[in-house]
């Protein structure tokens, strides 16, 4: 939870961030204390990963990142996407990034942005310093 605190986003599109990043770290926070468990590396495929990659080919499937232009629009980004599809991205890019690279990424991130909020400009080009790919990303 306190990880979502600092990454609070700029607006309501991007709550993705907040709660894909809480998702996946209840994963990794486990993994690190109990690591016989295996959280991170079958856990999180069992109970996020496979359930995303069902549900997005669904016809009720969204994009991850929706407009919100009126309050009653804010109920419905807090959904299995913002929370399981964030989590599968974030978790993805940390495997292609590989950990260290994305944890360095992340620790600049944190520290430029500690007290501004974010947003999927978050594209952040500290986690592209670390990969080594100036410029905009596609990711």
């Amino acid at each position: 939870m306190w990880f979502g605190d600092l990454v609070t986003p700029v607006w309501w599109e991007d709550v993705w961030l907040k709660e894909g990043f809480a998702h996946f770290f209840e994963y990794v926070g486990t993994d690190f204390l109990f690591p016989k468990w295996n959280m991170e590396k079958q856990r999180f495929l069992t109970d996020v990963l496979h359930e995303v990659m069902l549900l997005d080919g669904l016809s009720s499937s969204h994009p991850i990142s929706q407009q919100v232009e009126k309050a009653t629009d804010i109920d419905r980004v807090f959904d299995w996407i913002a929370y399981k599809k964030g989590a599968a991205l974030i978790r993805m890019l940390a495997n292609v990034m590989g950990q260290p690279l994305f944890q360095k990424g992340l620790n600049l991130h944190r520290r430029d942005v500690f007290v501004r909020e974010a947003s999927a400009a978050w594209r952040c080009p500290r986690i592209r310093q670390q990969r080594g790919q100036p410029g905009k990303s596609q990711l």
